[in-house]
């Protein structure tokens, strides 16, 4: 499952667009990789598969704190752009004339959801609830 969720966002991906300088200095360490890629997509996906219960409970946990911090600090800088335009006034100009705080303020609200769930499920998975199923089928 993992190898071909990595497959398929490896082939869904947008097309890339003009490249920026920086873009284009990584473009030397991308097409060194390019030869490499079907090697590494079954490398990735053999090591995940091969991890036992413990090792797999343990990278969940680091993920989920890695989500949690990043999502916490997507609240902490995105809170700027909204309590800027409440404390302003700014409005959205058109004929509704809707305040500009209300939409700037759906990212950092998002953020702090899943912030909040990522924290909910480091605690369940570190007081031992069960991992999640590697393949889950319907009948």
């Amino acid at each position: 499952a993992v190898g071909f969720n990595i497959w398929l966002a490896h082939r869904l991906r947008p097309p890339l667009s003009a490249m920026s300088m920086d873009q284009q200095s990584l473009d030397r360490y991308r097409m060194g990789i390019a030869p490499y890629k079907t090697w590494l997509l079954l490398a990735v996906t053999a090591l995940v598969g091969l991890l036992g219960p413990g090792a797999r409970r343990a990278c969940r946990l680091i993920a989920l704190a890695f989500v949690a911090a990043f999502a916490v600090l997507l609240v902490w800088y995105g809170l700027d752009a909204p309590l800027n335009s409440f404390a302003r006034g700014r409005t959205s100009g058109s004929m509704l004339d809707i305040p500009a705080w209300w939409p700037q303020a759906a990212v950092p609200f998002a953020c702090a959801l899943l912030a909040l769930q990522s924290i909910v499920e480091f605690v369940r998975t570190a007081m031992g609830a069960p991992l999640p199923p590697e393949n889950v089928t319907e009948e």
